[in-house]
């Protein structure tokens, strides 16, 4: 994946976190299950964190890549 390619995907995955934190239904969702399940890894939305999705590169993504998939 080029920069280019990869900062419009950013841009995308932002605007699903951010229409996420617009839903009362995710918000809700979201808390019920960090506390329920604080040492679960569902506790956490799949879509990420803003600022760390802001901040990503495409080394990092590579970096996963190489980590995580066969």
């Amino acid at each position: 994946m080029d920069e280019r390619e990869f900062e419009g995907e950013k841009k995308v995955v932002l605007s699903e976190i951010d229409a996420d934190k617009a839903d009362l239904g995710s918000v809700a969702n979201d808390f019920l299950s960090q506390e329920l399940f604080p040492q679960a890894p569902w506790k956490r939305s799949p879509g990420g964190i803003s600022s760390v999705v802001q901040n990503a590169t495409v080394e990092q993504l590579k970096a996963i890549q190489a980590e995580y998939y066969i």
